[in-house]
């Protein structure tokens, strides 16, 4: 639900990395959704699909992290490092202005959002 050219901020610990092994090298080897798409057409890998939906929203908007991740770890999943919520706030109003929309998902990453 974020428009295009906006802002997404994950928050998000990270304590046990970044997922698969798989995802971590298709996302030092793939720099967009087109790439990941031709490749899955000729040869479908079960969670290959989640590289393509990250380099999708890249493409379409801004991502900011606030992890554990060092700089070169978030930058490798196409986000931007943030040093806590409120910088990563204070960089999306920087972005888009003081009357930006917010909205806050506490549980993001079992949480599907509908536009109404």
């Amino acid at each position: 639900c974020v428009k295009k050219n906006g802002v997404l901020i994950l928050v998000a610990q990270c304590k046990e990395g970044a997922g698969s092994k798989r995802f971590w090298d298709d996302m030092g080897i793939y720099y967009s959704s087109e790439e990941v798409k031709h490749d899955l057409l000729k040869n479908f890998f079960i969670g290959r699909h989640k590289t393509y939906y990250l380099l999708k929203a890249k493409e379409k908007l801004r991502m900011l992290l606030v992890s554990e991740f060092d700089e070169a770890t978030t930058h490798r999943f196409a986000f931007e490092k943030s040093e806590n919520p409120q910088k990563a706030l204070d960089t999306a109003f920087e972005m888009l202005g003081r009357d930006a929309k917010v909205l806050v998902s506490p549980w993001g990453s079992t949480t599907l959002a509908k536009k109404i």
